[in-house]
């Protein structure tokens, strides 16, 4: 019976940069202000050997040594990073007015070019009716101790576009070491086009909408919370379908940022907090519901 034995060795590096600084201001109206500006770096390196060996002597010592069959080596490196800077500005009027916004300007080695870096802003915004001397004034705070509305809009950006695109699709050349021949008694190992460059991908973009609502009952021992949710995302990678080429060339068109789909969908979550002398328990109920439809 043919035996072989195999080896491999690997390592992996990353590392990880945040900096970031902000500066808060309470005023004696009420008003209250936060910002916050920043930078945050990953990188990634990933390498990899491996060697086999078949035709083991004895399977009672399965080394690279012991087998006489042709060897095989194998080798792998990957590098990824991503670079982004963020900025936040907060503003709260007596917790009962709050607004917040948010940018980012991310990079990533995925991408080429102009196609590299993105601008991703979102913003929040809620409102504590409960907190107004409408509401206090009424009978309706007697039964509903706290009830608040918000709502959220934001473009958020992902450089992981799945198996479709590696990292350095978007160079050309040649992918070495598939398979090969041998040539006047010598082998040689063959080589392959690696296909047209994927030059214009980039980013897949997400726009998200939430709207929803808190609300608690019974001096906040019956809470609730409400969401609808919204997300279109766009620049999915595929390949253009009304353009062919030959098959005598071996490859395929290049992706692009070609596709789009939206989830919508709701989540209601229920909780009940209480307590019988020192014994505090809580029960909770929650519930998601969403469709996907594609575009």
């Amino acid at each position: 019976r043919d035996s072989s034995t195999s080896r491999g060795l690997g390592d992996v590096y990353k590392r990880q940069t945040n900096i970031y600084s902000d500066y808060f201001k309470q005023l004696d109206n009420g008003h209250y202000f936060k910002a916050m500006v920043g930078f945050n770096a990953e990188l990634y390196k990933d390498r990899s050997v491996s060697a086999d060996k078949s035709t083991l002597i004895t399977p009672s010592v399965p080394t690279i040594n012991t087998a006489v069959g042709e060897p095989s080596v194998a080798g792998g490196y990957r590098h990824t990073s991503v670079a982004g800077f963020f900025a936040r500005l907060n503003w709260n009027y007596k917790d009962r007015y709050m607004l917040e916004a948010n940018g980012r300007y991310d990079g990533s080695s995925r991408f080429i070019g102009d196609k590299r870096w993105g601008f991703f802003p979102s913003g929040s915004a809620g409102w504590r009716i409960s907190e107004e001397n409408f509401w206090k004034d009424s009978k309706l705070s007697n039964i509903v101790n706290d009830f608040k509305i918000r709502g959220s809009y934001g473009l958020l950006g992902d450089d992981n576009l799945g198996d479709s695109y590696k990292e350095f699709d978007f160079m050309g050349g040649y992918n070495y070491k598939d398979g090969g021949s041998t040539i006047d008694g010598a082998y040689v190992v063959g080589s392959v086009p690696r296909g047209l460059p994927a030059t214009t991908i980039s980013w897949i973009k997400a726009k998200i909408l939430d709207i929803g609502f808190d609300v608690s009952f019974l001096n906040n021992r019956l809470s609730g919370q409400f969401d609808y949710f919204r997300r279109t995302r766009d620049g999915l990678p595929d390949r253009r379908y009304d353009v062919l080429i030959p098959a005598e060339a071996g490859f395929d068109l290049p992706y692009e940022n070609l596709k789009s789909d939206v989830h919508t969908g709701y989540a209601l979550s229920i909780r009940w907090n209480d307590n019988v002398e020192d014994f505090y328990y809580s029960i909770g109920v929650n519930t998601v519901s969403y469709t996907h439809l594609r575009a």
